[in-house]
Order: structure tokens, then C-alpha cells, then sequence
């Protein structure tokens, strides 16, 4: 569970280099997770990996509005699109602002107003934050491997040790 306004997503997502040294300086062994996640497990065929809404911070409804839109394009600008929006932090509440950072990653602007326009995503919002508090999710980011809780920008090697454990088991 995540949202793109909330600095420990960003830092746990990796595409922050200012939020990431914060963490290092913090623990120097630290390293952001979903990055490494995607390169040792989600590219290798061995983890599914799925991004849902919980509001974390101030709520970057309007960027993942703009994600899920995206995402009905194309997977691929959903992914060109997540690490965008977290090094536009500044900006996820700003809908034009998303929107015109969707034109940047090669979106097609007239397909995404009309999924805006449609109004299909204003109902997961609530189902998703739902769902997170259902599965004891306090805050963003929150981690699931296999229903067990990792919360926080806890460092890769933890996630690592639980992905490991759920995989042998």
C-alpha cells in the first residue's frame, strides 16, 4: 500500500535520491526496496509485485488517478510513470501538474482525460484504503509477502529476508 505524497514511499520506492541518502544517513546499510525488489524477484518471474492506494501523507489521489489512467494505456507508462511521480512529490496533488507529467512519459492525453472524466477510479480509492486497514495497514508504505506485514521503508535486506523465507516455505 502506497501514496505518491508520502516521503517514506518515495524513499522505500527509490526514486529519491535526496529521501534515500536521509534513510542511509539514518542506516548506512539501508537500501530502497521496491527497486531492488523489481531487479531480484519481480523481473525474474519469482514475485508478483502490486502497487494499491492507501493514503499515506497528504494524499496523491490526483497522481494515482493519473497511474491507474496510465496504467489502462499501458503497464509500461504506469512504470515510466511511478518513479516520476515520486521525484515530483512537490506536485501529486496537483492534477494538471500529473497530467502534464503523463504527456513526459509518452501517455496519450486524450485517453487519459477521458478515463479521468469517466470517473471509474473515484470508487477504488475508498475500496483500497479499506482493504489496507482490513489487512492491518497503519501506514504507507505497507508491505505484504504472503499476508505477513512489513511496514515502513524498512531496509531492502529485511524485505529481502522475508521474500526468501515465503519462497522456500
Amino acid at each position: 500500500f502506497s501514496d505518491f505524497s508520502s516521503p517514506y514511499c518515495a524513499a522505500a520506492s527509490g526514486d529519491d535520491e535526496q529521501l534515500i541518502a536521509t534513510m542511509k544517513q539514518r542506516n548506512p546499510n539501508w537500501e530502497p526496496i521496491v527497486t531492488n525488489m523489481m531487479v531480484d524477484y519481480v523481473k525474474t518471474g519469482k514475485v508478483r509485485f502490486a502497487v494499491k492506494y492507501m493514503m499515506g501523507h497528504s494524499g496523491g489521489k490526483p497522481a494515482q488517478l493519473v497511474a491507474w489512467c496510465l496504467n489502462d494505456q499501458s503497464s509500461d507508462l504506469y512504470w515510466k510513470f511511478y518513479p516520476q511521480a515520486f521525484a515530483h512529490q512537490d506536485s501529486v496533488e496537483d492534477l494538471a501538474k500529473m497530467r502534464d507529467l503523463a504527456k513526459t512519459v509518452g501517455g496519450d492525453m486524450k485517453k487519459l482525460q477521458t478515463c479521468i472524466d469517466s470517473k471509474k477510479y473515484d470508487s477504488r480509492f475508498d475500496r483500497e484504503q479499506g482493504e489496507g486497514a482490513q489487512a492491518g495497514a497503519q501506514g504507507t508504505p505497507a508491505f505484504f509477502v504472503n499476508g505477513k506485514l512489513i511496514s515502513g521503508a524498512v531496509p531492502y535486506s529485511q524485505m529481502k529476508q522475508a521474500i526468501d523465507a515465503a519462497l522456500a516455505g
